[in-house]
């Protein structure tokens, strides 16, 4: 399973994850954010959809996808 980490508590345009383990493929994902929370997700070519979850300040985070570049690992655009 790929593990990715995200340098804040969410993701937003521009945002530059990081591989942390696993091979970049399509298939589930979960990404850890920069306050110790955690949700699930899927990489779809350069799509990424994750799923709920909720900030370590108690912020409720909504399902999102995401444009991913796949070679810089940068956020480009929320799709949803």
């Amino acid at each position: 399973m790929l593990e990715l980490s995200a340098p804040s508590s969410h993701l937003y345009p521009g945002a530059l994850c990081r591989v942390e383990e696993g091979a970049l493929a399509d298939g589930p994902v979960v990404m850890l954010f920069a306050d110790g929370s955690r949700t699930g997700g899927r990489l779809a070519g350069s799509q990424l959809q994750l799923m709920p979850y909720e900030t370590r300040a108690g912020t409720a985070i909504p399902a999102r996808l995401w444009q991913i570049d796949t070679q810089t690992m940068r956020i480009a655009a929320r799709l949803r």
